[in-house]
């Protein structure tokens, strides 16, 4: 019963590395960066695709080398525990955050990164991580990964207060878009809980039955 509801292990992580390697070649690409960032002007007139490819594509070295990392580490884990909930996650954030930076800033020109994403990576490898280690009664792994919670939300709140990000600097060519990694936060719990909550409910209909 576990195998198929929550926990459905993989032995490599492709998408995470497929998503990785995309962002490191668009960083090689910089002619076409302009043709795939989040421009609030171009969207409306139909460059739709805009919404998506932003995430992927970044301002420089050091922002996409930050990025790429932040994918990388919590998307890895994440698709080794459950591909269907990394491919959930990652989708769930592109919307989210989307959506929500051209609803709630208006004065948000242009955007580009894996940052919003990467954080909705990390909410919810943190509740899967936890949820599996209260299950298994790993008591000094779920203080662990509670504390890592913590200190995310707690980033994520000095971000928002400050409007600087906590990892990279801004620069001359961009400034960091704190609402991006809430929004992120916020489609990661939502999907991971939701994910969790169907696993209980398959797991109760697996006992139900073996009860039979």
């Amino acid at each position: 019963c576990e195998s198929s509801a929550l926990i459905v292990r993989t032995r490599i992580p492709w998408f995470t590395l497929l998503g990785a390697a995309l962002a490191v070649t668009l960083a090689c690409l910089p002619h076409a960066v302009k043709w795939l960032e989040f421009d609030r002007e171009r969207i409306p007139t139909g460059e739709i695709w805009r919404l998506c490819t932003a995430h992927f594509v970044h301002w420089n070295t050091e922002h996409a080398a930050w990025n790429v990392a932040g994918w990388l580490v919590p998307g890895s884990v994440l698709e080794y525990q459950s591909r269907a909930i990394f491919a959930f996650t990652v989708i769930g954030a592109v919307v989210a955050i989307s959506a929500g930076l051209f609803v709630f800033d208006p004065l948000l020109v242009w955007f580009r990164g894996l940052s919003g994403v990467d954080a909705a990576l990390t909410s919810a490898v943190l509740l899967v991580l936890l949820r599996r280690a209260w299950n298994l009664r790993l008591r000094w792994a779920s203080v662990l990964v509670g504390a890592g919670l913590i200190g995310f939300a707690t980033k994520l709140i000095i971000e928002c207060a400050t409007g600087k990000s906590m990892v990279v600097a801004a620069s001359g060519e961009f400034a960091p878009v704190p609402l991006a990694h809430v929004l992120g936060a916020i489609a990661g719990v939502t999907i991971s809980l939701a994910a969790m909550l169907k696993w209980r409910d398959q797991l109760r209909l697996c006992r139900s039955s073996e009860a039979r």
